[in-house]
This record gives structure tokens, C-alpha cells and sequence, in this order.
């Protein structure tokens, strides 16, 4: 029998049942499942040439410069973006256009922060401040954003590691309210 198939016959021992009261979970069973059973045969499976194959796939073929049809749709798809936001963009700053986008996406009222009394009797709120959320900015403000750029890189390779989540930089170099897409 295949290792990962006698670990997974050994996790379904231990857990047969997902509905497992939290005193009777068997924590210690499952530690040492991981590492004389599910380790061991993940090492086992990893060292399989079609398994790397499978796992180098995507930096092979999705990476900018390969020449995959894979990659040729991520190079239009980039692109069309790009356009999309550049012709949005230049749209908003039509008058007609930009009061309509307005009136159908008024700022929406927010609770941003609250004090509540909580007794026998009941809860009172004791203090509430109200914010605004302009959606629409925030939108428009990441349009902008895509509409002054030439490269949106939609694949990174960094991504297949671990996902990497930071400020994006507007045209001038400052930090800018877009996370990077």
C-alpha cells in the first residue's frame, strides 16, 4: 500500500467523525500522525518525477516571458485591464458621467464606533459616532491607479511560495490605498 494512502487510513482511524466534542479531541494522536505518517509520506510523494513536474508547472509555464498559451492569456488579460481602466478612467471625468456614477453610489453611513452598556436587563447603547464610506472613491481611486501604469504583473512567482500582501505605489513613488492585485 502507498504511503499517503495508508496515512490517510490512519487519520480517518483517528477521525472518523468531524463532530468531535472539543475535551475528546485526540490532539496527541493527530501530532504524531503528522509526524510518522503525513510527513513522511508527503517526502515520499515529493520526490515523484511527475509530482515536481506538477508542482514546477506553474512557474514554468504562467511566469513572464514563457511562451505558453497560458501565458498569452495572462499577457492579454493584463493588458485588457490596463485598457479597461485607462478608458474608465478617462470616462469618470466626463461631468454627466461622473454626477450619475454619484448619485448611484451615494456614501453609506457606518457605525465606526460604539459604547454599550450590557446589563440583566437588556443592552443600551450609550454613545454612538457615525462614519461615512465612499465606496465609489475607493473604486475610482484604484481605477486611477491601473489607468497610470504600463505593467500589472497578474502572476508572481514569489505568489507560489507564499502570498506576499503590501502597499502598492502610485505613479509618484508614494504608498498608495490600493493593495497590490
Amino acid at each position: 500500500m502507498d504511503s499517503w494512502k495508508l496515512a490517510v487510513r490512519r487519520y480517518q482511524d483517528i477521525l472518523p467523525d468531524a463532530d468531535i466534542p472539543r475535551f475528546n479531541f485526540p490532539r496527541e494522536k493527530l501530532l504524531a500522525w503528522l509526524r510518522n505518517d503525513a510527513c513522511p509520506a508527503v517526502e515520499e510523494y515529493s520526490q515523484r518525477l511527475r509530482f515536481q513536474e506538477y508542482a514546477n508547472w506553474p512557474l514554468i509555464a504562467l511566469n513572464p516571458g514563457a511562451d505558453t498559451p497560458e501565458r498569452q492569456l495572462i499577457d492579454s488579460l493584463e493588458q485588457g485591464i490596463l485598457k479597461c481602466a485607462k478608458t474608465l478612467s478617462q470616462l469618470r471625468k466626463e461631468e454627466l458621467v461622473g454626477k450619475n456614477l454619484e448619485d448611484q453610489n451615494p456614501s453609506r453611513d457606518y457605525v465606526s464606533e460604539e459604547t454599550v452598556e450590557i446589563t440583566a436587563g437588556g443592552t443600551t447603547s450609550l454613545k454612538r459616532i457615525i462614519g461615512k464610506s465612499n465606496d465609489l472613491e475607493i473604486v475610482l481611486s484604484q481605477v486611477e491607479y491601473l489607468s497610470q501604469i504600463s505593467d500589472l504583473p497578474l502572476v508572481n512567482s514569489s505568489d507560489y511560495f507564499g502570498p506576499v500582501q503590501e502597499f502598492s505605489k502610485d505613479v509618484d513613488g508614494k504608498k498608495s490605498n490600493v493593495v497590490d492585485l
